[in-house]
């Protein structure tokens, strides 16, 4: 039987790193030029721009040209939107991996191609996007193995210069994400991000009221599931809840960044997510379908048996972070 092909989750993640910025170089060149050119996967829901489509088009692009035997599994495709192509030389640019990053690449001994999936969320926040709310918006790539989120990137291209910040297990975290603790009052108030939806204010601030019992909280709406987690591992927020269908591309970025820093991602449920190939068809099987929560403090939250089988969530640390526009690493 021959021996399956492996490759490095340190080659994966600068791979991912540069796919990102690319994106993201694609989404700030789309409102430059002043043509988000809108259009809805659904009648006036789930937006898709011209961005979404460059981006999606660039980044499968590297990891084509690099990583061509791993599955990429994006929230755009070709299909939904008919573009003028982006430039090949965009991708085919992309240096080869090189520096400090080195380091990194045979860092964990290899791990067979057939167990990875990448998955990628071209322009998070296209709502948000469309309606000129930039702070919001990522391009985010998850990375994971058995089904299991191990790194993730989260670009952010309209912080001026743009930031990337990224994590790998127990290898590796950028210096963006270099921790310091943030002591906060026992008596403070818990800051839970949630959905902009106005359509699930009410289920949401319902299942707070269950879950938090007697605890001081607020419920604090932003847009963008990256953006959200960003909040939750800076520190900026406590938790981030949501408790409706979401889709992997969402979550698996931040997961892996999460599981890095010590956290944990569950679902509502008290399990964990299963960001392995979906079977069948990639759009049924992408979906989280029974909510989940993500919290970073330095104390450990418990929801009662009432709202779901997740009774303990174990948190960690809050992290801060410094503004750099260079690829450099703090190997742990």
């Amino acid at each position: 039987m021959a021996q399956a092909a492996k490759t490095t989750i340190g080659k994966l993640l600068y791979y991912s790193i540069k796919a990102a910025e690319l994106g993201g170089k694609q989404v700030k060149y789309v409102v430059d030029s002043l043509n988000l050119d809108t259009t809805f996967k659904d009648i006036n829901v789930d937006p898709v721009t011209v961005g979404d489509i460059r981006a999606h088009q660039a980044m499968v692009g590297v990891f084509g040209k690099f990583l061509p035997n791993i599955k990429v599994i994006s929230e755009e495709d070709d299909s939904e939107k008919k573009i003028e192509p982006v430039d090949p030389a965009e991708w085919e640019s992309v240096p080869l991996v090189s520096g400090e990053f080195l380091k990194l690449v045979d860092l964990d001994g290899g791990v067979n191609e057939d167990d990875v999936t990448v998955w990628i969320d071209p322009l998070d926040a296209t709502k948000e996007y469309t309606e000129q709310l930039y702070e919001y918006v990522q391009v985010m790539v998850g990375i994971a193995v058995k089904g299991k989120a191990v790194a993730g990137v989260l670009h952010r291209p309209f912080l001026e210069p743009p930031v990337t910040y990224w994590a790998w297990k127990d290898h590796a975290v950028c210096p963006e994400l270099k921790p310091f603790k943030i002591q906060r009052p026992a008596n403070d108030v818990l800051k839970i991000v949630i959905s902009r939806t106005v359509s699930h204010a009410g289920s949401v601030q319902q299942f707070a009221d269950t879950a938090f019992g007697s605890k001081n909280f607020e419920l604090v709406p932003r847009g963008g599931a990256g953006y959200k987690i960003l909040q939750v591992i800076l520190g900026h927020a406590d938790a981030y809840l949501h408790i409706t269908k979401i889709k992997k591309w969402d979550l698996c970025a931040g997961d892996g960044i999460v599981r890095a820093l010590g956290g944990n991602v569950t679902s509502l449920a008290g399990e964990e997510i299963d960001y392995g190939q979906p079977a069948g068809g990639v759009k049924p099987d992408a979906m989280v379908n029974n909510g989940f929560i993500i919290a970073v403090t330095h104390s450990t939250l418990r929801l009662p048996h009432r709202c779901g089988e997740l009774r303990y969530l174990q948190l960690l640390d809050p992290f801060g972070y410094t503004i750099t526009s260079e690829i450099r690493l703090e190997v742990q």
